[in-house]
Parts: C-alpha cells; structure tokens; sequence
C-alpha cells in the first residue's frame, strides 16, 4: 500500500492495484505545476492528483510524504 500524507495531516491511502499499472489502466499524478507555473500558497509544493476519482477526495495538495506501508497480517 502506499500512504500519501500532507502537511495538515490529511492522509490517503492506494492499495497496490490502484498504482501498479499491471493491475489497473489507472494514472495518478504527481504535480508541481499548473498551467505552466509552480504551485503556490494553498496548494503547497507538490500536490498529488488522482484524474479518474469522481470527487477528488484523494487528491492530496500540500503533499509532504508517499510512503510505501505493509499491513500485518
């Protein structure tokens, strides 16, 4: 699994098929511009975007950390 954290706190969580592309036709992004310029202010330095969710509640702004995690069994 792969955990993506920011600064607030905000956590999100991809089991290995939503970002292993043998699994899944899936793009999850990892920005540090829009439209041609560096993001700012709100949105942090780094901001991680995942374009086929239908709300956006996995999209990450003011990303800090992509940490890959293993559950116990």
């Amino acid at each position: 699994m792969v955990l993506a954290e920011a600064s607030d706190g905000y956590q999100v969580v991809f089991s290995r098929g939503e970002v292993d592309p043998t699994f899944i036709d899936n793009e999850i992004l990892l920005a540090d511009t829009a439209t041609s310029k560096p993001l700012l202010g709100a949105q942090g330095r780094l901001r991680l975007v995942v374009p086929k969710d239908k709300h956006g509640a996995r999209s990450v702004r003011m990303l800090t950390k992509l940490e890959v995690v293993q559950l116990r069994k």
